[in-house]
């Protein structure tokens, strides 16, 4: 196999300060033994490595994930003749425990897995689908909301967590709350944050009772709003990107994809089938 440079790039998004997603590719041994002080998560996208954690050696290949808490020692490197291709997940220790206080029965001890390497078609979904909406520049609730739920899922099926349940406050009440604040306030950058400060739960568990309640996430919702109130001013006359602008979306290219989404039609067809309205 012909030998190349590594290919690594890094992905931030100011909506996320805890996270760094790093995007790599090797052929060749890169890596010693070394720690870092992120909890690490890295999705093997395809080929083998030798992955040297908790004083061992282990195969980890094509859709399995490494699961590596803050100050391990570890190093992965391609088994000969192979490139290997993965996504890692740098997560702010800070954060993570803060969510792991607040949604689950644990404590700050993140180094309780039960594996180094685990197989989770399910989690490897999420992991992809949270590059994804960093990609497409998402709402910061939705990604938010998948920060949260890849972190949660993670704790309870690979480290024993248990939930918690926020059973002393009116649920009803606090979905009202959130509702509220999203109807008030769609054209914001809306965050979780706010959210459970407003409803007063838990952002885990005002996540599951909203969509219980409501039928979908409150990103959804946040969506629905500013499709419901950039279709308005399309009524009124005004143009795609105003409607687009003062909705709350990043430009016109993410407003046209979310409205054809839910509307079946592009904005300009929709104007276009108002003006040929009797």
């Amino acid at each position: 196999m012909k030998t190349f440079l590594p290919e690594v790039e890094f992905r931030h998004d100011q909506d996320l300060p805890y996270l760094e997603i790093r995007l790599s590719s090797y052929n060749t041994a890169s890596f010693s033994k070394h720690v870092h002080d992120t909890f690490s998560i890295g999705l093997v996208e395809r080929g083998w490595s030798s992955f040297f954690c908790r004083k061992g050696n282990h195969p980890i290949g094509t859709g399995e994930i490494a699961v590596i808490p803050a100050g391990e020692v570890h190093a992965c490197n391609p088994r000969t003749g192979s490139e290997c291709a993965y996504k890692m997940f740098y997560i702010d220790v800070k954060w993570m425990q803060r969510a792991a206080r607040e949604c689950l029965h644990t404590g700050s001890d993140l180094s309780r897995f039960s594996a180094c390497i685990v197989r989770d078609d399910d989690m490897a979904e999420q992991l992809l689908r949270m590059y994804g909406l960093i990609e497409a520049k998402a709402t910061r609730l939705e990604k938010e909301c998948c920060m949260l739920t890849i972190i949660t899922s993670f704790l309870l099926r690979h480290a024993g967590a248990c939930e918690k349940r926020d059973s002393s406050f009116n649920e009803p009440r606090a979905v009202r709350l959130a509702r509220e604040y999203i109807e008030g306030n769609y054209a914001e950058n809306v965050s979780l944050m706010e959210l459970s400060d407003v409803a007063g739960l838990s952002a885990y568990h005002l996540l599951r009772v909203f969509r219980t309640s409501v039928g979908v996430p409150p990103h959804t919702y946040l969506i629905q709003k500013r499709l419901s109130g950039a279709r308005g001013m399309l009524f009124k006359g005004h143009s795609i990107i105003e409607a687009a602008l003062e909705n709350g979306f990043a430009d016109q290219s993410h407003f046209t994809n979310a409205f054809k989404r839910s509307m079946g039609v592009t904005p300009r067809q929709y104007q276009m089938a108002l003006h040929r309205a009797p």
